[in-house]
């Protein structure tokens, strides 16, 4: 029989030594604590009023229509046709998106409820529970029930309430 010794290389591990290099002096760093140890109660949160809109423009039949933010009761989409809803009832057709009009809206005073739904506190009439999910009434009256499902009635508890 034939036998083989295999002779096994050792190594040995030795760290590198590390260099640590500190880019602030002891002045800026000091600042730098100090900046950021001011208390939460200070800060002021500052909410950019250019992006939100004063009107948009919708359409009415043949006729464009140019409707103030103050005059929308809720916004909904059905078979991809985005529909605005005015105070009076009267409805108008945009060719925008819910999303990049809810982005151009006040979210103090509208509300992404669902996929469907933009909804402006104003035309709030009634709030029933429905299970962990909560039914909205608006005036004026919407055609399709207005739904915020369990995960959102949290958020939209907490819109109402600001």
């Amino acid at each position: 029989m034939l036998s083989l010794n295999y002779q096994i290389p050792s190594f040995t591990f030795k760290p590198k030594e590390t260099t640590i290099t500190y880019l602030y002096t002891e002045e800026t760093l000091t600042e730098t604590i100090d900046v950021e140890n001011v208390e939460s109660d200070a800060r002021e949160v500052v909410v950019d009023q250019s992006t939100s809109k004063d009107r948009i423009l919708t359409y009415f039949r043949n006729e464009l229509l140019i409707v103030y933010v103050s005059e929308i009761a809720y916004i909904y989409k059905e078979n991809s046709i985005t529909y605005v809803v005015h105070m009076n009832g009267q409805k108008s057709v945009s060719n925008n998106s819910l999303d990049s009009l809810f982005a151009g809206l006040d979210h103090h005073y509208f509300f992404r409820v669902n996929r469907q739904v933009i909804l402006g506190v104003s035309a709030i009439k009634k709030i029933i529970k429905m299970g962990q999910g909560l039914k909205i009434e608006t005036y004026p009256p919407s055609e399709n029930p207005i739904f915020v499902g369990k995960n959102k009635s949290l958020a939209f508890k907490n819109w109402l309430n600001s």
